[in-house]
């Protein structure tokens, strides 16, 4: 985050925070689930079990990511408003 404070400053940091977020790679849990179903001999069960458990913890960000992507598009807009509202400034290009 810029060190300067300004209404200008703040708003592009929270833009390139909303972006940041919006743009996380939406991994395919279908491949998480194909490897659980095929696993290889040479695993070990505590590892298998460690890798269940980490599918069952991604499935759960999966659909946290999933539920923030609505509140994540309002604060572009309003960033996006505050910033036009702005006689300098254009739009949140978000």
């Amino acid at each position: 985050m810029p060190t300067d404070s300004t209404p200008s400053a703040r708003d592009s940091a929270s833009c390139a925070a909303c972006w940041c977020l919006q743009s996380l790679p939406e991994l395919e849990p279908a491949a998480v689930f194909r490897v659980l179903r095929h696993l290889p001999d040479w695993m070990a069960e505590l590892d298998v079990q460690a890798l269940r458990e980490a599918s069952e913890e991604f499935s759960v960000v999966r659909r946290d990511m999933a539920t923030l992507k609505g509140p994540i598009k309002l604060l572009q807009e309003e960033i996006g408003a505050r910033r036009s509202a702005r006689p300098r400034t254009a739009a949140c290009s978000c």
